[in-house]
């Protein structure tokens, strides 16, 4: 799959930084938010937010730009990171801070909806809690082992996205088994096809 869009990355780490006081908030709360944005958004649209590679770590998933955009990470290119600078600051290294309003033309309507969704279930929640709930899902719990052993990282594969939790009751994630089956389908064509997601 291609990388993910800087641009729109940058943006909705901004959407979901704006909707904390004084707009600021730890890193590992962004990372899982946009964990959570994407997760909906596959499985009810058969595409991911953003086309961002995820690995597993420690922590949970993470989505690999989102990370670097926040770390301004050496992986960046100059252009990057001077977009990502001009919307977002790091306070120190570990609180992110929005610093200019969000572009909302980089967002479909389904887009600011998976947002949206993240953001009204999960945003009260303090990172630790994010973190526990998404070694629960079976794209990050098929790596526990590997990382368990001392891994740092592994590779996620978006189709592990559309399996449903083993142990968990009335899943928040839960599609309608028809929908979720279509949305696999159109998402492995897309994938297939190399398309831009």
């Amino acid at each position: 799959m291609m990388k993910a869009d800087y641009k729109k990355a940058t943006q909705v780490i901004n959407y979901i930084v704006n909707i904390f006081p004084e707009k600021k908030i730890n890193d590992l709360t962004v990372v899982k938010l946009v964990w959570i944005a994407d997760r909906y958004h596959i499985r009810k649209y058969g595409r991911p937010v953003l086309n961002d590679q995820y690995v597993a770590m420690k922590n949970g998933p993470v989505a690999s730009l989102v990370k670097d955009l926040i770390d301004k990470s050496s992986f960046l290119t100059d252009e990057e990171k001077i977009y990502a600078e001009e919307y977002l600051s790091n306070l120190d290294t570990r609180i992110v801070k929005s610093i200019k309003d969000v572009d909302l033309s980089v967002f479909s309507k389904t887009d600011l909806e998976a947002m949206d969704f993240a953001i009204n279930n999960f945003s009260k929640y303090q990172s630790p809690a994010l973190v526990k709930m998404s070694h629960e899902y079976p794209e990050w719990k098929k790596h526990q082992e590997q990382l368990d052993g001392g891994m740092r990282q592994v590779s996620m594969d978006y189709t592990d996205f559309f399996e449903n939790p083993e142990n968990i009751k009335n899943d928040i994630f839960a599609v309608d088994a028809t929908l979720l089956g279509i949305n696999k389908e159109a998402f492995e064509e897309l994938k297939g096809n190399d398309l831009r997601l």
